[in-house]
């Protein structure tokens, strides 16, 4: 993957970047992307959130 190296930032000179960038990918490698990093924000929020983790299991007296 190319990157960008600017001495100051150009927000700019950043899109176009990413618009070039994005231009010489694939639907398919555009999807695959999308994918990957849908998969990485949730497990980050589950593992933040603790949503997949099993109710406790409290006994009474």
């Amino acid at each position: 993957m190319p990157m960008l190296k600017l001495s100051k930032h150009d927000p700019k000179k950043e899109l176009e970047f990413e618009v070039k960038y994005q231009l010489t990918l694939t639907v398919d490698q555009r999807f695959e992307m999308m994918f990957g990093k849908d998969a990485l924000i949730w497990t980050k929020f589950a593992r933040e959130h603790e949503y997949f983790k099993t109710p406790l299991i409290v006994k009474r007296p």
